[in-house]
Protein backbone atom coordinates (compact mmCIF):
# COMPACT_ATOMS: atom_id res chain seq x y z
CA UNK A 1 0.00 0.00 0.00
CA UNK A 2 1.43 3.36 -1.07
CA UNK A 3 0.98 6.16 1.47
CA UNK A 4 0.29 9.76 0.39
CA UNK A 5 0.59 12.69 2.78
CA UNK A 6 -1.48 15.75 1.79
CA UNK A 7 -0.56 19.11 3.35
CA UNK A 8 -3.08 21.76 2.32
CA UNK A 9 -4.60 24.50 4.49
CA UNK A 10 -7.69 25.15 2.32
CA UNK A 11 -10.37 22.84 3.72
CA UNK A 12 -12.28 22.25 0.48
CA UNK A 13 -9.14 21.66 -1.59
CA UNK A 14 -7.76 19.33 1.08
CA UNK A 15 -11.00 17.32 1.06
CA UNK A 16 -11.05 17.03 -2.73
CA UNK A 17 -7.40 15.96 -2.81
CA UNK A 18 -8.09 13.25 -0.23
CA UNK A 19 -11.05 11.96 -2.26
CA UNK A 20 -9.06 11.93 -5.51
CA UNK A 21 -6.16 10.07 -3.90
CA UNK A 22 -8.59 7.65 -2.25
CA UNK A 23 -9.95 6.53 -5.64
CA UNK A 24 -6.57 5.12 -6.71
CA UNK A 25 -6.22 1.38 -5.99
CA UNK A 26 -3.43 0.53 -3.60
CA UNK A 27 -3.07 4.10 -2.33
CA UNK A 28 -4.06 5.51 1.06
CA UNK A 29 -4.21 9.20 1.98
CA UNK A 30 -3.63 11.19 5.14
CA UNK A 31 -4.65 14.85 4.83
CA UNK A 32 -3.48 17.58 7.23
CA UNK A 33 -3.80 21.35 7.19
CA UNK A 34 -0.56 22.73 8.63
CA UNK A 35 3.18 22.24 9.03
CA UNK A 36 2.66 21.36 12.68
CA UNK A 37 0.16 18.61 11.78
CA UNK A 38 2.46 17.36 9.03
CA UNK A 39 5.34 17.00 11.48
CA UNK A 40 3.07 15.07 13.86
CA UNK A 41 1.96 12.77 11.02
CA UNK A 42 5.57 12.04 10.10
CA UNK A 43 6.25 10.86 13.64
CA UNK A 44 3.68 8.11 13.09
CA UNK A 45 4.65 6.93 9.60
CA UNK A 46 6.74 7.94 6.60
CA UNK A 47 4.78 8.51 3.38
CA UNK A 48 5.83 7.40 -0.08
CA UNK A 49 4.45 10.54 -1.74
CA UNK A 50 3.74 14.01 -0.38
CA UNK A 51 1.40 16.60 -1.88
CA UNK A 52 2.37 19.97 -0.41
CA UNK A 53 0.87 23.43 -0.75
CA UNK A 54 3.79 25.83 -1.06
CA UNK A 55 2.04 28.59 0.93
CA UNK A 56 0.55 27.44 4.25
CA UNK A 57 -0.94 29.50 7.06
CA UNK A 58 1.87 28.59 9.47
CA UNK A 59 4.75 28.86 6.99
CA UNK A 60 6.09 27.66 3.66
CA UNK A 61 5.95 24.14 2.26
CA UNK A 62 9.75 24.18 2.40
CA UNK A 63 9.40 23.31 6.07
CA UNK A 64 7.47 20.14 5.20
CA UNK A 65 10.18 19.15 2.70
CA UNK A 66 12.76 19.72 5.42
CA UNK A 67 10.80 17.50 7.81
CA UNK A 68 10.51 14.81 5.13
CA UNK A 69 14.26 14.96 4.51
CA UNK A 70 14.87 14.48 8.23
CA UNK A 71 12.79 11.28 8.06
CA UNK A 72 14.63 9.91 5.02
CA UNK A 73 12.76 11.58 2.18
CA UNK A 74 9.98 10.41 -0.12
CA UNK A 75 9.71 8.78 -3.55
CA UNK A 76 7.91 11.84 -4.92
CA UNK A 77 6.82 15.29 -3.80
CA UNK A 78 4.13 17.22 -5.65
CA UNK A 79 4.24 20.95 -4.96
CA UNK A 80 0.99 22.88 -5.52
CA UNK A 81 0.58 26.64 -5.48
CA UNK A 82 -1.32 29.48 -7.09
CA UNK A 83 2.00 31.29 -7.51
CA UNK A 84 4.02 28.83 -9.57
CA UNK A 85 5.33 30.20 -12.84
CA UNK A 86 3.79 28.50 -15.85
CA UNK A 87 7.01 26.99 -17.14
CA UNK A 88 8.13 25.18 -14.00
CA UNK A 89 10.22 22.21 -15.12
CA UNK A 90 10.99 18.91 -13.46
CA UNK A 91 14.77 19.13 -13.08
CA UNK A 92 15.09 16.43 -10.42
CA UNK A 93 18.35 14.67 -9.70
CA UNK A 94 16.23 11.50 -9.74
CA UNK A 95 13.79 11.96 -12.67
CA UNK A 96 10.16 12.37 -11.72
CA UNK A 97 10.68 12.80 -7.97
CA UNK A 98 9.51 16.41 -7.94
CA UNK A 99 6.45 17.77 -9.68
CA UNK A 100 4.90 21.23 -9.62
CA UNK A 101 1.18 21.75 -10.23
CA UNK A 102 -0.42 25.17 -10.40
CA UNK A 103 -3.73 26.05 -8.80
CA UNK A 104 -6.48 25.58 -9.79
CA UNK A 105 -5.37 21.96 -9.70
CA UNK A 106 -5.88 19.68 -12.67
CA UNK A 107 -7.12 16.70 -10.66
CA UNK A 108 -7.04 14.44 -13.69
CA UNK A 109 -3.34 15.15 -14.18
CA UNK A 110 -2.71 14.65 -10.46
CA UNK A 111 -4.43 11.26 -10.57
CA UNK A 112 -2.36 10.22 -13.60
CA UNK A 113 0.87 11.16 -11.79
CA UNK A 114 -0.09 9.27 -8.64
CA UNK A 115 -1.33 6.22 -10.55
CA UNK A 116 1.95 6.01 -12.44
CA UNK A 117 3.88 6.42 -9.19
CA UNK A 118 1.91 3.71 -7.38
CA UNK A 119 2.48 1.24 -10.22
CA UNK A 120 6.27 1.68 -10.05
CA UNK A 121 8.27 -1.09 -8.40
CA UNK A 122 11.29 -0.23 -6.27
CA UNK A 123 11.40 3.50 -5.59
CA UNK A 124 14.08 5.75 -4.21
CA UNK A 125 13.40 7.46 -0.90
CA UNK A 126 15.90 10.11 0.03
CA UNK A 127 16.47 13.77 0.72
CA UNK A 128 15.84 16.21 -2.10
CA UNK A 129 18.89 17.56 -3.90
CA UNK A 130 19.95 21.21 -4.30
CA UNK A 131 18.59 21.41 -7.86
CA UNK A 132 15.15 20.41 -6.59
CA UNK A 133 15.15 23.11 -3.92
CA UNK A 134 16.18 25.65 -6.58
CA UNK A 135 13.21 24.54 -8.67
CA UNK A 136 10.75 24.98 -5.80
CA UNK A 137 12.13 28.33 -4.67
CA UNK A 138 12.34 29.62 -8.22
CA UNK A 139 8.89 28.44 -9.26
CA UNK A 140 7.33 30.09 -6.21
CA UNK A 141 9.45 33.24 -6.74
CA UNK A 142 10.87 33.09 -3.22
CA UNK A 143 13.87 34.80 -1.69
CA UNK A 144 15.90 32.23 0.22
CA UNK A 145 19.44 31.04 0.89
CA UNK A 146 20.23 27.38 0.24
CA UNK A 147 23.24 26.12 2.18
CA UNK A 148 24.43 22.89 0.55
CA UNK A 149 26.22 20.12 2.44
CA UNK A 150 27.73 16.76 1.58
CA UNK A 151 26.27 13.62 3.23
CA UNK A 152 28.86 13.87 6.02
CA UNK A 153 27.67 17.36 6.91
CA UNK A 154 30.50 19.37 5.36
CA UNK A 155 29.53 22.66 3.75
CA UNK A 156 30.09 22.59 -0.01
CA UNK A 157 28.54 25.92 -1.00
CA UNK A 158 25.62 28.33 -1.05
CA UNK A 159 22.96 29.34 -3.56
CA UNK A 160 21.06 32.59 -3.02
CA UNK A 161 17.71 33.26 -4.71
CA UNK A 162 15.87 36.57 -4.80
CA UNK A 163 12.25 36.62 -5.95
CA UNK A 164 12.77 33.46 -7.97
CA UNK A 165 16.02 34.53 -9.62
CA UNK A 166 19.30 32.82 -8.84
CA UNK A 167 21.23 35.76 -7.44
CA UNK A 168 24.53 34.13 -6.63
CA UNK A 169 26.30 30.83 -6.07
CA UNK A 170 29.59 30.09 -4.34
CA UNK A 171 31.71 27.08 -3.45
CA UNK A 172 35.23 26.81 -2.08
CA UNK A 173 36.69 26.89 -5.60
CA UNK A 174 34.09 28.61 -7.78
CA UNK A 175 31.74 31.57 -7.95
CA UNK A 176 28.84 32.19 -10.32
CA UNK A 177 27.74 29.62 -12.91
CA UNK A 178 30.69 27.34 -12.19
CA UNK A 179 29.66 27.13 -8.55
CA UNK A 180 26.00 26.66 -9.48
CA UNK A 181 26.98 23.79 -11.80
CA UNK A 182 28.97 22.15 -9.01
CA UNK A 183 26.07 22.41 -6.58
CA UNK A 184 23.10 21.45 -8.77
CA UNK A 185 24.87 18.38 -10.10
CA UNK A 186 25.40 17.04 -6.56
CA UNK A 187 22.65 14.42 -6.36
CA UNK A 188 23.91 13.55 -2.87
CA UNK A 189 23.80 17.16 -1.67
CA UNK A 190 21.78 18.11 1.39
CA UNK A 191 20.13 21.51 1.82
CA UNK A 192 19.49 23.74 4.81
CA UNK A 193 17.18 26.69 4.28
CA UNK A 194 17.75 30.20 5.54
CA UNK A 195 16.62 33.74 4.86
CA UNK A 196 18.42 35.66 2.11
CA UNK A 197 21.58 37.12 3.52
CA UNK A 198 22.55 40.75 3.13
CA UNK A 199 26.15 39.50 3.13
CA UNK A 200 25.61 37.31 0.05
CA UNK A 201 27.48 39.98 -1.91
CA UNK A 202 26.95 41.19 -5.44
CA UNK A 203 25.15 39.08 -8.01
CA UNK A 204 27.35 36.63 -9.87
CA UNK A 205 24.55 34.71 -11.61
CA UNK A 206 21.43 36.97 -11.66
CA UNK A 207 19.26 34.87 -13.97
CA UNK A 208 15.75 33.51 -13.89
CA UNK A 209 16.04 30.16 -12.10
CA UNK A 210 15.27 28.11 -15.21
CA UNK A 211 17.78 29.97 -17.36
CA UNK A 212 20.39 29.75 -14.60
CA UNK A 213 20.04 25.99 -14.17
CA UNK A 214 20.03 25.41 -17.91
CA UNK A 215 23.11 27.59 -18.37
CA UNK A 216 24.82 25.65 -15.60
CA UNK A 217 23.82 22.17 -16.79
CA UNK A 218 24.10 22.52 -20.56
CA UNK A 219 27.87 21.78 -20.72
CA UNK A 220 27.30 18.58 -18.72
CA UNK A 221 24.70 17.05 -21.03
CA UNK A 222 25.41 15.00 -24.14
CA UNK A 223 23.84 14.91 -27.57
CA UNK A 224 22.27 11.52 -26.76
CA UNK A 225 19.41 13.39 -25.10
CA UNK A 226 18.60 15.31 -28.28
CA UNK A 227 14.82 15.51 -28.87
CA UNK A 228 13.10 15.38 -32.25
CA UNK A 229 11.37 18.56 -33.39
CA UNK A 230 8.90 16.51 -35.42
CA UNK A 231 7.71 14.90 -32.18
CA UNK A 232 5.82 18.12 -31.47
CA UNK A 233 2.27 18.60 -32.65
CA UNK A 234 1.73 21.52 -35.05
CA UNK A 235 -0.80 22.72 -32.46
CA UNK A 236 1.70 22.64 -29.59
CA UNK A 237 1.18 25.34 -26.97
CA UNK A 238 3.79 27.89 -25.95
CA UNK A 239 4.35 25.94 -22.72
CA UNK A 240 4.94 22.70 -24.65
CA UNK A 241 7.32 24.47 -27.02
CA UNK A 242 9.21 25.94 -24.07
CA UNK A 243 9.51 22.51 -22.45
CA UNK A 244 10.77 21.07 -25.75
CA UNK A 245 13.36 23.86 -25.91
CA UNK A 246 14.57 22.96 -22.41
CA UNK A 247 15.17 19.36 -23.49
CA UNK A 248 16.88 20.54 -26.68
CA UNK A 249 19.23 22.84 -24.75
CA UNK A 250 20.10 20.04 -22.33
CA UNK A 251 20.96 17.94 -25.37
CA UNK A 252 23.11 20.78 -26.79
CA UNK A 253 20.74 21.01 -29.79
CA UNK A 254 20.57 24.80 -29.86
CA UNK A 255 19.09 25.28 -33.37
CA UNK A 256 16.05 23.18 -32.50
CA UNK A 257 15.71 24.94 -29.16
CA UNK A 258 15.77 28.30 -30.94
CA UNK A 259 13.15 27.15 -33.44
CA UNK A 260 10.86 25.98 -30.63
CA UNK A 261 11.24 29.22 -28.66
CA UNK A 262 10.66 31.36 -31.75
CA UNK A 263 7.41 29.48 -32.36
CA UNK A 264 6.46 29.98 -28.70
CA UNK A 265 7.06 33.73 -28.91
CA UNK A 266 4.84 33.94 -31.99
CA UNK A 267 2.07 32.23 -30.02
CA UNK A 268 2.52 34.33 -26.87
CA UNK A 269 4.48 37.51 -27.69
CA UNK A 270 3.90 38.94 -24.19
CA UNK A 271 5.29 35.87 -22.37
CA UNK A 272 8.40 37.37 -20.78
CA UNK A 273 9.72 34.03 -19.49
CA UNK A 274 9.84 32.57 -23.01
CA UNK A 275 11.24 35.80 -24.46
CA UNK A 276 13.98 35.79 -21.81
CA UNK A 277 14.92 32.19 -22.67
CA UNK A 278 15.07 33.06 -26.38
CA UNK A 279 17.20 36.16 -25.77
CA UNK A 280 19.61 34.14 -23.63
CA UNK A 281 19.90 31.60 -26.44
CA UNK A 282 20.53 34.37 -29.00
CA UNK A 283 23.28 35.76 -26.76
CA UNK A 284 24.84 32.34 -26.40
CA UNK A 285 24.79 31.74 -30.14
CA UNK A 286 26.39 35.15 -30.80
CA UNK A 287 29.13 34.45 -28.25
CA UNK A 288 29.92 31.12 -29.92
CA UNK A 289 30.26 32.74 -33.35
CA UNK A 290 32.59 35.52 -32.12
Amino acid sequence: MSRVLIVEDETITRSILARVVGTIPGVSALAVGSIREARAALEAARPDVAIIDLHLQDGLGFEVLKALDEKGGVAMAIIISAYLDEHAQTLSASPGRLRCLAKPIDYGELKRILTASSSTGARYHGPFAPVEYVQIAGSGRHSVNLSCYDPAGGLIGNISLREGRVWSAETANERGLGALRELVTRADGRVRLGPPSASSGPANVDRDWQVAVLDALAPERGASEMPRIDSLSPAASAAELSQFAVRAILGADYPRAMLALERAVLLEPDNMSVRDQLERLYQFQRSVKQ
